[in-house]
């Protein structure tokens, strides 16, 4: 099962404790209630959008941040349909 997203809310909290503050990942986490391992994910993820300081996330908005962060490979549809089981042979 999939993990709930954290709120944008919280994601840009994250960055400004760890960009503007320089807070360790365990003070962040502790400071917005989340796991060392959530700072972890969100760090990276803004590593890899290209947001390495906070003055780079500031003026963004909430829709804007969650674009930037989420966005990602589109999975393209198979072109033909799955066969079925062979329910005989499975058996």
């Amino acid at each position: 099962m999939a993990t709930e997203r954290l709120p944008m809310r919280k994601t840009r909290e994250i960055l400004r404790l760890k960009l503007e503050l320089r807070l360790s990942n365990r003070e962040a986490a502790r400071s917005v209630g989340v796991s060392a391992g959530t700072v972890g994910s969100v760090l990276s993820r803004a590593a890899k959008a290209g947001l390495s300081d906070w003055a780079a996330v500031e003026p963004l908005s909430e829709e804007q941040l969650e674009a930037q962060l989420y966005r990602g490979p589109l999975v393209p549809l198979p072109s033909e349909p799955r066969a079925d089981p062979d329910c005989a042979w499975i058996h």
